[in-house]
């Protein structure tokens, strides 16, 4: 007998489904200047791959691929090249469309080259790099991992 897993979102009965999730994020994208989706599915979790509009001139260099993943549930995740990356939590769907948004927005912002590389200083004189994303008069940071 199969045993069939469940995420976390459907044994609550809250949260998006992994499907309404990556139609979120297509439509986003779509809206904020046709970026370029794939994604995959692999037990409970989706991860979405986001890349520029073919020939655009105006993208980053080099990979720029950018991913935004997640399970459904409250944790909303991204991560840029040079393994700079940001995490937002709701647990009600409204807010969790919102935040699907924000997340293709910062995606949108990183790769057309609308950040800056920072760095500050931590407890025992230790360097932290981030990158900083300004978006809807909000302020990001994107922490170096």
């Amino acid at each position: 007998m199969v045993e069939e897993r469940l995420t976390w979102a459907e044994q609550e009965g809250s949260g998006l489904d992994l499907s309404e999730v990556e139609d979120i994020v297509k439509t986003a994208a779509q809206d904020v200047g046709g970026l370029s989706i794939s994604s995959d599915k692999d037990a409970g979790y989706i991860r979405i791959f986001i890349g520029p509009p073919s020939g655009d001139p105006e993208s980053v260099s080099g990979d720029p691929q950018v991913r935004i993943w997640t399970s459904g549930t409250e944790a909303f995740f991204i991560d840029v090249p040079g393994g700079f990356g940001y995490q937002e939590f709701d647990d009600v769907p409204e807010g969790q469309v919102a935040t699907l948004h924000l997340l293709v927005t910062l995606a949108s912002r990183y790769l057309h080259g609308h950040f800056e590389e920072k760095e500050e200083q931590r407890s025992f004189g230790r360097r932290r790099r981030y990158l900083e994303i300004s978006s809807r008069n909000e302020v990001y940071r994107l922490y170096q991992r």
